[in-house]
């Protein structure tokens, strides 16, 4: 027989549900503490485990909505739901964060290793052509980040007979 269907008093019925609240919050709180564990172990995703909390939280809010006004309790099963997702929410942000982040180097980093290759082509393409690579033109290009430019500056460096003839091509007359 539940308690709304004794013949005991309405003030006996409500002290008794209050009892049965605080047993559920008593087991909410136990199972978010195992999800938990879970979560930080890994053997529970981040997805998963907001999905488990929907879950408590619709039970929870059946279970207030029918059987009367504890809204106090209900929030407190909330916050304490939220108090555990939400680290997990953030964790997971950062974790995205830094994979993205990671993700970005490489490719600056790939952009960054063409960039001194093209460079190096260049002094390799001078010094095997003609001898010798003046200072202030390796300078000039190292300077250089744009690839586009670098690949013009090695054809030119390319057809060019003399490193002046560089000189005037690429980086303006002497």
């Amino acid at each position: 027989m539940s308690i709304y269907e004794s013949n005991r008093p309405e003030e006996e019925k409500a002290q008794l549900i209050n009892e049965e609240f605080k047993k559920l919050i008593d087991t909410v709180n136990e199972v978010l503490n195992i999800l938990n564990k879970l979560h930080d172990r890994k053997e529970i995703f981040t997805g998963d485990l907001k999905r488990i909390l929907d879950v408590l939280v619709n039970i929870t809010g059946y279970l207030y909505s029918k059987y009367g006004e504890y809204r106090k309790i209900d929030e407190e099963v909330t916050i304490m739901i939220k108090t555990l997702y939400d680290p997990a929410i953030k964790e997971e942000g950062i974790k995205e964060g830094i994979r993205k982040g990671i993700k970005k180097g490489r490719i600056e980093g790939r952009k960054e290793g063409r960039i001194r290759k093209a460079q190096e082509n260049i002094l390799n393409a001078i010094k095997a052509k003609f001898d010798t690579v003046p200072d202030d033109f390796k300078n000039k290009i190292l300077k250089i980040d744009d690839e586009a430019k670098l690949d013009e500056i090695l054809v030119a460096v390319i057809k060019s007979n003399s490193i002046d003839e560089v000189y005037r091509k690429i980086l303006g007359p002497l």
